[in-house]
């Protein structure tokens, strides 16, 4: 389905102001967050995302240490909110691609982003 912009402001807000887990008292997890701890790839695409889904989505990043790539292409992200992107996918050593194609996003910050990412890449 599609989220739209205040779709996924609201929903990225709520996941990242949720308790991280709940213990059942069993010895296992549950909650949100249970699905979170294992994402590891994020298809936004197409999906409406603009500056507040955004920052929104910045604030949920720290809570998926596992996640590697974010796919954000043909969106409505631009500068202000990309470049707090940038700062959460700086401060998250697992994610190894994130994609910006289609948004009015400045060439030097998809720059500084691939930059940054390349430094992650296994070199071959």
């Amino acid at each position: 389905g599609y989220l739209g912009n205040r779709g996924a402001q609201a929903l990225f807000l709520a996941l990242a102001s949720c308790p991280q887990r709940e213990d059942t008292g069993d010895g296992t997890t549950q909650g949100a967050f249970a699905v979170f701890e294992e994402l590891r790839r994020l298809d936004l695409a197409g999906q409406g995302i603009a500056n507040e889904a955004a920052f929104a989505l910045a604030e949920l990043v720290p809570r998926c240490p596992k996640l590697a790539h974010i796919d954000l292409s043909r969106n409505n992200v631009s500068e202000k909110a990309a470049h707090r992107l940038l700062q959460a996918v700086e401060a998250h050593p697992s994610i190894m691609e994130v994609k910006l194609e289609g948004n009015p996003v400045p060439s030097w910050l998809r720059v500084r982003l691939n930059t940054m990412l390349a430094t992650r890449r296994p070199q071959v």
